[in-house]
């Protein structure tokens, strides 16, 4: 009897055993998958605010905009076709993604306001060069505090993060911002040796140095190759402005934001993205390229789970530092005839008239009073001058500009200004503008034309499409090419930098006159001895530099001369 009893009692803590095991397993169970439903909670939460913060990167890169204060900056303000016509001022904006453009067009202005000044030209170039350059940090700061306010940043973290998947919280759940001082911005420098390049390439490189100007060296400290490691191939031999450090130019401080070239924006660590908001410290108000954002997934009723995240942004978009809507004025004078008698040594020039055009005119001098020793009048009658324009002229602007007489070194000189200055225009990156091309441009058939026609004698140099350039004559101040009819309404515009004279012709060429016999009037009691006439020729060159504020970065000027000189001598009768 007593042996069933404990049978029965052992059964019965088997099964007592058994349903507290079983209990056991099932709150386990219910524990696990609530701990499950915790962690995968987390993880959509992280997930949701991390893509809410990528976008707020990615959104502040064009979606804040703010006014730009000077026209000067249009050009670089959007991404414009190269034929756009200047748009109304007041609605120009730029954005973070161009922001860099605007601080290195203002840089230009005060590259060619230095240089003009070191040459002993400014006018004034440097007062507007820093105009230029107030307005680009006033617009700048605009930016910067648009950028640092957390209520624009609300929208873009909104749209994306609620767009994400978090059930485990609740099938009603959303996502919002957590307002408060978790939204910052930094400055952060992820370049190897703390050094960063900007979206700005500088064209060009230090053994040309950059295509500057005459007047103007580099400093090698205010650019560098990529810093993203490995570097891309495609940015071999490139150079950038480097980016939150304070690039001196003459004194004035020019800014950039650091973009890694071709770098995508991502997610960084708070350790990170809070040592960096020490970069840029001599930059007042500094436009940042890293955000912080703080978010909430919750529903009604059910316990909220709260993330933050860090990100910097890119545009992944390069630009050319340029004034791109620009040009350079050419002015072929028409020649001069310099009538000229040897009454010594040497000639001497007693007349100058000015031809009405290019093309060959026969000429005469007036009576030169003591023209000749013992002459009382030497005269040169019916002479055909201009014959070598003819020539001259088949190379258009080009052959009046550089073709002999040498003007001593301004041939050279002024080569390399319409370089520097067509390489400021060219906006597409990894292009650049030879002296070649300079020479072929300005040998167009149209520009000869309008010489010899009598249409213009003043010539716009100038970039129709940011990778090219062309010369085309300007015509009661129109230049009639479709491709760019923004240059007719800044064609009129002339250079704030002063002319000087860059050389003239030391020796005097041959000009293509023919021999002739000067009309010799004696002295009294005095006979013809000797006559004889001749040409030569002559060339000044001058160079009148610009800024760029107003669209001009230039003028170049040439004085042609031909120098008729009619020899005559007589002797005393016997």
């Amino acid at each position: 009897m007593a042996t069933v009893r404990l049978g029965r009692r052992e059964k019965g803590s088997i099964l007592a055993l058994t349903a507290a095991l079983g209990l056991a397993l099932v709150v386990l169970g219910v524990g696990f998958f609530f701990f499950i439903m915790f962690m995968n909670a987390q993880k959509e939460t992280k997930n949701a605010i991390d893509a809410g913060t990528l976008n707020v990167g990615k959104k502040a890169l064009d979606e804040i905009s703010v006014p730009v204060t000077n026209k000067a900056f249009w050009d670089v303000c959007s991404d414009p076709d190269d034929s756009s016509i200047i748009p109304d001022p007041s609605k120009l904006t730029v954005n973070l993604r161009r922001i860099n453009r605007v601080w290195a067009e203002a840089m230009l202005y005060k590259i060619n306001a230095l240089a003009q000044k070191n040459e002993g030209q400014d006018n004034s170039g440097m007062s507007n060069a820093s105009s230029a350059l107030q307005s680009a940090e006033q617009t700048s700061d605009l930016l910067a505090t648009r950028l640092k306010l957390q209520t624009e940043m609300y929208p873009f973290f909104k749209d994306l993060a609620r767009q994400n998947n978090i059930r485990m919280i609740g099938n009603s759940a959303s996502v919002k911002e957590i307002p408060g001082p978790n939204w910052q911005t930094s400055k952060m420098i992820e370049g190897t040796n703390k050094v960063a390049e900007s979206n700005i390439m500088i064209g060009g490189n230090a053994g040309n140095n950059f295509f500057a100007p005459h007047g103007f060296t580099w400093k090698g400290s205010n650019v560098t190759n990529t810093r993203r490691s490995p570097a891309p191939a495609n940015s071999n031999g490139m150079f950038f402005l480097k980016g939150y450090e304070n690039l001196d130019f003459g004194g004035d401080s020019i800014w950039q934001v650091p973009f890694l070239f071709e770098d995508k924006p991502h997610m960084v660590s708070k350790g990170d993205f809070e040592k960096a908001k020490n970069n840029a410290s001599g930059w007042s108000n500094a436009v940042p390229n890293a955000f912080s954002a703080e978010g909430v997934a919750s529903q009604p009723g059910k316990p909220a789970e709260k993330g933050m995240a860090w990100v910097i942004t890119n545009p992944r978009q390069t630009y050319k530092a340029a004034i791109p809507h620009s040009f350079v004025r050419l002015r072929v004078e028409k020649p001069k005839v310099n009538w000229q008698f040897v009454p010594f040594a040497v000639p001497i020039t007693y007349f100058t008239d000015t031809m009405d055009g290019f093309t060959p005119k026969s000429m005469s001098s007036p009576p030169a009073p003591a023209g000749g020793p013992l002459c009382a009048t030497v005269q040169a009658v019916s002479i055909t001058v201009g014959l070598e324009y003819v020539a001259l002229l088949a190379t258009g602007v080009d052959g009046m500009v550089f073709l002999p007489p040498k003007a001593g070194s301004a041939e050279n000189y002024i080569e390399q200004e319409l370089v520097a200055r067509c390489n400021e225009m060219i906006t597409k990156v990894g292009e650049t503008v030879t002296a070649s091309e300079v020479h072929s441009a300005l040998s167009n058939p149209l520009c000869s034309a309008a010489l010899l026609s009598g249409l213009s004698q003043d010539f716009a140099l100038y970039s129709p499409d940011g990778k090219s350039i062309r010369c085309l004559p300007i015509v009661s101040g129109v230049v009639a090419d479709p491709q760019a009819p923004w240059l007719s309404l800044i064609a009129n515009q002339t250079p704030d930098g002063s002319e000087k004279k860059k050389g003239e012709s030391s020796i005097s060429l041959p000009a293509a006159m023919p021999p002739f016999h000067p009309v010799i009037v004696p002295d009294p009691f005095c006979v013809e001895n000797f006559g004889l006439g001749f040409g030569t020729m002559d060339k000044s060159l001058f160079w009148q530099p610009g800024t760029g504020v107003n669209g001009c970065l230039g003028k170049v000027r040439v004085q042609r001369e031909t120098n008729v000189i009619s020899i005559g001598i007589c002797v005393p009768l016997i």
